[in-house]
């Protein structure tokens, strides 16, 4: 049999020829034929082992023209460089049924577990925002470092008129120790921002102290930037230890720089109150302090009322309602949002906090 390319004898019709590699007697393989990637023809290509279309051609098989005008001899065989054709695109066998079931179940798998984790996020996320801090009944033992932080407006009138009308502030109360002060271990500063014009700023310091004893805090003096240090020796209650419904008590206190100082304090009952910090069950307190002044107060008799909604478990309260009435008829009124607290652990309450009926903060109080 000869070679349809060269007419040279074909031992082996099955091999390509030994003289000019032609593959032209073979039939056409799937695994030989490539498309031309930008004509769309197909073409054959060898792809025998130890066959490399960059081989130097057979020296019988030199043609310098006759089969290749211009002498440029055959694709792969001559001076010309080879065409590279590109490798075809993998094409996936057709899916069968079973197998487009398993994926389905599979995907349907991971949606189903996208969702329900997700949605154990969310849910969690939620109820960690909704979830109600319950109502404790013992008063936090207070420690040097714990710190309230309370978003603050105010405002303040004298006689029926605005003098600085809405006043927007923040406050901060911090414990420290009282150095060398037995009687009074502890020391509260509540430090007043007020944004006004002027960026004023207000310090109050009270002097504390709490036996474990029964936890009961009570407060020994006081001081501020507009007052002198006052100290008593016969401490007014400032929190109970336990919380019970209905506990009431009064106080009166004569202090060292002869200001006296009457108290009425009483619970009210318990509601829900909303804070960036989370919803605290607490407890709903009224108070009514009487001072009269002295020649070191320059503002002399004052009376401040208020309302506080107290979390026993933070050792402060979450929520107030301040109004101080002063010589003059100036009226200051004051009211906190607790934004955020150092102290840890504040979720944990006794195991036998009582859980009355509580009833939701109004949205305006």
């Amino acid at each position: 049999m000869n070679c349809p390319t060269c007419n040279q004898p074909v031992l082996d019709a099955t091999q390509p020829c030994p003289h000019c590699r032609t593959t032209a007697m073979l039939p056409p393989s799937p695994q030989k034929t490539q498309r031309m990637a930008l004509t769309g023809e197909m073409v054959e290509m060898d792809t025998s082992p130890g066959y490399s279309p960059y081989a130097p051609p057979a020296a019988d098989a030199q043609d310098p023209g006759l089969n290749n005008p211009g002498g440029l001899g055959r694709v792969g065989q001559g001076p010309m460089a080879p065409v590279v054709l590109p490798p075809l695109a993998y094409e996936h066998p057709p899916m069968t049924q079973e197998a487009k079931t398993t994926w389905g179940v599979f995907a349907a798998l991971g949606i189903a577990a996208a969702l329900v984790f997700g949605g154990i996020y969310t849910y969690s996320r939620l109820q960690s925002h909704n979830r109600i801090h319950n109502l404790a009944t013992k008063t936090r033992m207070l420690q040097a470092g714990d710190r309230w932080d309370y978003k603050m407006t105010a405002s303040l009138t004298a006689a029926k008129s605005v003098i600085n009308g809405e006043i927007k502030g923040s406050s901060a109360m911090t414990l420290e120790k009282t150095v060398g002060n037995s009687r009074t271990p502890l020391t509260r500063s509540h430090r007043i921002h007020l944004s006004t014009s002027r960026k004023q700023d207000f310090t109050e310091k009270l002097f504390l102290s709490q036996p474990k004893s029964d936890g009961l805090l009570y407060k020994v003096g006081e001081t501020s930037d507009s007052d002198k240090t006052r100290m008593t020796s016969q401490p007014p209650v400032f929190l109970p230890g336990k919380w019970q419904s209905g506990l009431q008590f009064n106080t009166e206190t004569t202090y060292d720089d002869g200001a006296t100082e009457r108290g009425d304090w009483k619970i009210l009952g318990t509601e829900i109150v909303d804070t960036p910090v989370g919803r605290f069950a607490t407890w709903k307190v009224n108070e009514q302090v009487d001072m009269t002044g002295n020649a070191s107060n320059p503002l002399g008799d004052t009376t401040q009322h208020g309302i506080y909604w107290y979390a026993p478990q933070l050792g402060s309260f979450v929520k107030a309602e301040v109004k101080q009435t002063m010589l003059g008829g100036i009226v200051l009124t004051m009211n906190f949002l607790l934004q955020k607290t150092t102290v840890p652990d504040y979720d944990i309450v006794p195991a036998n906090s009582v859980k009355p009926t509580i009833k939701a903060d109004k949205p305006d109080d």
